[in-house]
């Protein structure tokens, strides 16, 4: 059926999976078929995830402000500088600690936003571009190691080394 070595490089010495796959004859025995199913299972979630996120980089490229959220805080700002030149506005030592904070509550909110929007999507791009490179080291390492066997290999040399040791 299929003529791929995916017996890993590594095999553990008492491994039943093994034995299954000596007695039957099948072209594919239960190791070939858990390591093939293994790896397509982990390439397959790979790329529906990538998928995903390039799917979400097209929505962080988007460069123009939401023009609903651009109308709703037009009117917030309409509605607070008629309201601002009506009150007399105190100076407590609250509103001195507030006004080094992000947002400045004597400026308008929507230039505020449109910049803060500009910024999140930049970095909202460069999350998810890195988000994608570390992914795909991530399964290269995974399926890597399935088919070298490393981790029986460090399971084995773990145990030699208790027992020398202990």
């Amino acid at each position: 059926m299929l003529d791929l070595p995916l017996v890993p490089l590594y095999t553990q010495e008492n491994c039943p999976l093994i034995s299954i796959t000596s007695e039957t004859n099948d072209s594919l025995g239960m190791l070939d078929l858990a390591v093939l199913l293994t790896v397509l299972f982990t390439i397959t979630v790979f790329l529906f995830e990538v998928m995903l996120d390039f799917r979400q980089r097209s929505c962080y490229r988007k460069t123009e402000f939401p023009q609903q959220l651009k109308s709703v805080v037009s009117k917030i700002d309409a509605g607070k500088s008629a309201s601002s030149g009506s009150k007399k506005q105190e100076a407590t030592e609250e509103e001195e600690k507030d006004s080094n904070s992000k947002v400045e509550k004597d400026e308008l909110f929507l230039p505020q936003l449109e910049s803060k929007f500009q910024k999140s999507q930049i970095y909202g791009t460069d999350k998810i571009m890195f988000s994608i490179a570390s992914s795909t080291y991530e399964t290269f390492e995974t399926v890597f190691f399935l088919l070298v066997g490393f981790l029986p290999y460090a399971w084995d040399l773990s145990v030699r080394i208790g027992k020398e040791y202990i």
